[in-house]
């Protein structure tokens, strides 16, 4: 288990932490660049950790339980080294476990976030009018076009993007930002309640966590179209939710990794 030896140590290597007790990492059989996308990651219960095809970078951001952008460091080959892993602790180390291990091991910078206030004209949020939002109560995933209810959905077309939301705290609507923009985002609006989101803008180079706006000059580069007649999402935030949005600098929890070996297999 090369491949995670530096997480594997700091985040098992206490007393009362959980230990693999067995583990299997290897490079995937099709290599390097005939292995496209992220793979997949998955922590399980009963102390299960199986990796297929994941890129080195995806495993320690899932390990983690960061974002992409609070990942800074490390060899360009993190992003082109793929691995299968299947690792086995005790039946006690559940998933929350391991990841509250990990949580410990974050270092805080100060590094840019956006903080969103209420706009000069007051917050626009809708009050819940969905009693029975779509995915309420286990009915399943909401159709196109529909408010999932507590969470916030995106969608892209050649008429722009859309969040899509029924009954979200706020919370929620700073997960899908801080994703997006690719920057932590902080409430400081004060509001508590829950709201249904609708909010249409049109993608730009400020959409950091999502694929380049059309017009981008690398064809391998997956486009989402732009809207001339929707605005921005800063602007659109503003126009439609009341959420004035701000650049500032605040404490953020990120991954560096200082050393990465490429693994032998085992």
């Amino acid at each position: 288990m090369a491949i995670l030896a530096a997480l594997a140590a700091a985040a098992f290597g206490q007393a009362a932490a959980p230990r693999f007790e067995v583990a299997s990492v290897k490079a995937n059989a099709q290599g390097g660049a005939d292995v496209q996308g992220l793979g997949t990651v998955r922590f399980l219960n009963g102390g299960r950790l199986n990796a297929e095809k994941a890129q080195l970078r995806y495993i320690i951001l899932n390990a983690y339980g960061v974002k992409s952008f609070q990942l800074l460091g490390g060899p360009g080959w993190i992003e082109s080294a793929h691995y299968d892993i299947d690792a086995k602790a005790s039946d006690q180390a559940n998933p929350g476990d391991l990841r509250r291990m990990l949580l410990a091991l974050l270092e805080t910078r100060q590094l840019p976030v956006y903080e969103l206030s209420a706009a000069k004209s007051g917050l626009k949020l809708p009050p819940p009018k969905q009693a029975n939002c779509a995915g309420a109560g286990g009915d399943g995933p909401p159709m196109p076009g529909e408010a999932p209810c507590g969470r916030i959905v995106m969608t892209f077309s050649a008429g722009g993007a859309r969040m899509l939301g029924a009954q979200v705290p706020m919370a929620e609507l700073l997960r899908v930002l801080s994703n997006v923009l690719a920057r932590t985002v902080v409430d400081r609006t004060g509001f508590t309640g829950l709201f249904d989101v609708r909010l249409e803008f049109s993608p730009d180079s400020s959409l950091g966590g999502l694929p380049t706006p059309a017009g981008a000059d690398d064809p391998r580069v997956p486009t989402i179209p732009a809207n001339p007649n929707h605005p921005g999402i800063f602007a659109a935030l503003q126009q439609q939710l009341g959420i004035r949005v701000e650049a500032a600098k605040g404490p953020v929890e990120v991954v560096v990794i200082d050393r990465v070996e490429r693994p032998s297999e085992n």
